[in-house]
């Protein structure tokens, strides 16, 4: 029999909330990382269940983001639990002589009262399966991270981490970004255009350059993932390589990442990357590769995304808040008893500055949809011709006006083309065909993948339209992606700001 010591931080979520920028957001993320590290570095030397443990986890950099989870179980020692506890406040302490170096003494108080570090040691059978042992760990400290729900914000607590997460000078986070290795963050303005000589007030040339990616994933089926894995230490090794990978890939993007950790993504990113002729979508479907490829392909877990692209002048905390809300649609969260959701899915929406909103939900597991909709956004995202610009305007508007007809259409691929040659007869349409057969193949290539998951497509996106039928067919399901995808290529194509 062995003991072992469990741990999570918080709250995570709450002190998030109250950042207004790009760099409060990384900033109020980084700080639990921080803290963490401050105290999981005494035990470095332990063996750790989760997560994935070795050198460099503490002494390698990944471009600023922070990889320290807020959950961990290692194998203790004699002694350990008390000094887990000495460590814990003394980071604490440490952490608020650093936010408020004037009232170091008062910060220290109110943060011991805020900032929850949670913790309990326990024994484990000779005989107890390390993926039994694991899920009753997680249990427990599920249960502990309710407490915080129960416990007020402490007011004066806020005030000192909201005006250190919101300083508008460096030099207070400045040990954090040494922490980090990054001599400055990029401003929403920077990561929206791809360009740092942007200045802070400056707005860029492009509209697509207005409009922030804001990125929420998670892990799904993740407990059978580590029943089914050769060890949970293993599941996450492999969850940190791929922890690696997907931070190169946001930074070759000209994105942010702000938290990589495990199965755990948040990062910003800009909509479109001219240089690189592809959009946040494209990296999307990198990173899902990474993740099956780094997971093994006998594998179950999947990725979901939740992303709210807004305009960069759109409070911040909100737009967070809407990417946390689209990704707990695409991971169908909270369903009713006994029935069964369908993950695996990216669900975004995009909030024009006009205060439109165009919300959709694309399956990963409907491949052909995948490929229809990538080869959609990269044939005709930034095309040069304002004719071409017109025609995928006036497609768009007419999938909202022609509904009703399209609804009846979408389910017969002839009855589509027929529906795009009585509309578009004028000679001048003629040099499109290409893209009415991209758009009609796009329709009927996702409503027939969506056919026969369309139960599990009413828990993750209801109909926002009245006039519908209650529930979420896939012809909905169908003509809602293409809009959206749609409306997303008129943006990177829009001469001006809408």
């Amino acid at each position: 029999m062995s003991n072992y010591i469990a741990i999570t931080f918080g709250p995570i979520t709450r002190v998030i909330s109250l950042a207004q920028t790009t760099r409060g957001m990384w900033a109020a993320s980084y700080f639990f990382s921080y803290l963490a590290k401050q105290i999981i570095v005494a035990f470095k030397d332990h063996h750790f269940i989760l997560p994935y443990m070795d050198d460099s986890f503490f002494s390698e950099k990944f471009k600023g983001a922070g990889v320290f989870p807020d959950r961990y179980i290692f194998k203790s020692q004699s002694g350990d639990f008390d000094r887990l506890a000495d460590k814990a406040e003394e980071a604490i302490k440490n952490m608020a002589g650093k936010i408020a170096p004037n009232d170091k003494d008062n910060a220290s108080q109110m943060l011991k009262q805020y900032l929850k570090v949670y913790f309990f040691e326990t024994s484990r059978g000779d005989n107890e399966e390390e993926r039994k042992f694991v899920e009753r760990c997680e249990k427990q400290l599920a249960l502990l991270e309710q407490n915080d729900s129960l416990i007020p914000s402490i007011p004066q607590s806020e005030r000192y981490l909201s005006q250190f997460i919101n300083s508008k000078k460096l030099q207070p986070m400045e040990f954090l970004m040494k922490d980090a290795d990054i001599g400055k963050f990029s401003s929403i303005v920077n990561i929206s255009s791809g360009d740092d000589d942007y200045g802070k007030e400056e707005l860029p040339v492009f509209p697509y350059q207005r409009y922030i990616a804001i990125v929420y994933a998670d892990g799904d089926s993740m407990g059978k993932a580590f029943a089914q894995a050769a060890s949970s230490s293993d599941l996450s090794r492999r969850l940190f390589e791929f922890n690696k990978k997907a931070i190169q890939a946001i930074n070759e993007f000209e994105g942010q990442p702000v938290f990589i950790g495990g199965d755990d993504l948040f990062f910003f990113a800009p909509v479109y990357s001219p240089a690189k002729r592809t959009s946040v979508f494209s990296l999307l479907n990198s990173l899902d590769q990474e993740f099956r490829s780094t997971t093994g392909n006998s594998c179950p877990a999947t990725l979901s995304f939740g992303v709210s692209i807004t305009y960069i002048k759109y409070p911040m905390s909100e737009a967070v808040r809407l990417s946390r809300e689209l990704l707990s649609k695409a991971k169908g969260d909270n369903p009713p008893k006994n029935e069964v959701v369908l993950k695996n899915n990216v669900v975004f929406a995009l909030q024009k500055h006009s205060g439109q909103t165009h919300e959709a939900l694309l399956h990963k597991g409907c491949t052909e949809t995948v490929k229809a909709m990538n080869n959609l956004l990269n044939a005709y995202a930034l095309v040069d011709d304002s004719k071409d610009q017109l025609l995928i305007t006036s497609v768009m508007h007419n999938l909202r006006a022609h509904e009703p007809v399209l609804l009846n259409a979408i389910t017969d691929k002839n009855l589509l083309t027929y529906y795009f040659a009585n509309n578009y007869n004028e000679p001048v349409h003629t040099q499109f065909r290409g893209f009415f057969a991209d758009v009609s193949n796009f329709l009927f290539t996702a409503y027939s993948e969506f056919c026969g998951k369309t139960d599990r497509l009413k828990r993750s996106l209801p109909s926002h339209f009245e006039h519908r039928p209650k529930g979420y067919d896939a012809e909905f399901a169908a003509i809602d992606l293409c809009f959206a995808t749609l409306q997303f290529i008129h943006l990177i194509n829009a001469k001006n700001n809408e």
